[in-house]
């Protein structure tokens, strides 16, 4: 037996009481049932709790993410999809909504808002797995930003010129990172992973452990990567790259390592004049000049 509660006595008299008993009878008997879709609808997922299936889900990755794309996508719920969406329900949440978001982003940033659009994408994959919903909202959506040429940044070398004594005004972390991706090739994150234990000063080799390919790398060290490693050695973290900033958050992002170095570059950007590149085209550069032939 279920018990419904059609209103309150005096606000609802016992005529309409009587008429909305009528209503209720009629429509059970018909298949439906308002007062169980009410409470279905009360307990539905939110969008909060979406997000916190796509952690587990991301989480459970036979080939985790990289630490930065989980940055990235952490910090696009934080700032742009939780303050608008987070406590709706997913099933109330429409493709004009997730279209309106985005065209919030793409106005002052294309890449980004493309990149917001990968993640909703991705996101709402746990919802249809779980019958959360039954249509996918981002189906019809297209990326905002338009298509993306692949980056092909190569600094020349008067840029590197310009650039190179400017590295000595940031801090220590973004400093030797950048010079040590010119001087090595090797990728940023990769770089911002090296612990003391890979290096081999004796045979001037850094045996790199965490990388793309999963396969340890070794990698020869310059006597210039010696000397910058060499003068950062006065640090007591397993971390080459250690930071103070990163000891004391609850999660895989505070372990005491440097994670990323964009508030340097946008300020060398800003004041050496040589704009719009990244901590990667540093490697394509290194790359490219290594293979120039003999003169």
């Amino acid at each position: 037996i279920k018990r419904y509660t059609l209103g309150t006595y005096p606000t609802m008299s016992l005529k309409d009481a009587r008429a909305a008993c009528a209503d209720a009878i009629a429509e059970k008997r018909g298949g439906g049932d308002k007062q169980a879709e009410k409470v279905r609808k009360k307990h539905a997922p939110t969008m909060n709790d979406l997000w916190e299936a796509y952690q587990n889900k991301r989480s459970d990755r036979i080939v985790p993410k990289a630490e930065s794309t989980i940055y990235e996508e952490d910090r696009r719920w934080n700032n742009i999809i939780a303050p608008a969406l987070g406590n709706m329900k997913v099933e109330d949440v429409t493709p004009a909504m997730l279209n309106e978001l985005l065209q919030d982003v793409v106005k002052d940033a294309p890449v980004s808002a493309n990149r917001l659009h990968g993640l909703l994408r991705v996101m709402f994959k746990p919802a249809l797995a779980m019958g959360w919903i039954n249509v996918h909202p981002m189906q019809w959506i297209d990326k905002p930003g338009g298509s993306e040429p692949p980056r092909k940044r190569i600094l020349s070398d008067e840029e590197i010129k310009v650039l190179w004594p400017l590295f000595d005004t940031v801090r220590p972390n973004p400093r030797d990172a950048f010079k040590l991706g010119l001087y090595t090739a090797q990728r940023p994150g990769e770089l911002l992973k090296m612990r003391w234990e890979e290096v081999d000063f004796e045979a001037a080799i850094w045996r790199q452990a965490t990388n793309k390919t999963d396969t340890v790398h070794l990698v020869p060290l310059s006597p210039q990567v010696i000397n910058i490693l060499e003068a950062r050695q006065d640090n007591d973290s397993e971390w080459v790259f250690a930071s103070k900033y990163n000891t004391t958050r609850k999660s895989a992002k505070g372990d005491g390592r440097c994670k990323d170095t964009k508030g340097a570059r946008y300020h060398l950007w800003e004041i050496s004049g040589v704009r719009e590149w990244t901590a990667h085209d540093l490697r394509r550069t290194a790359r490219t000049i290594m293979s120039r032939p003999e003169l």
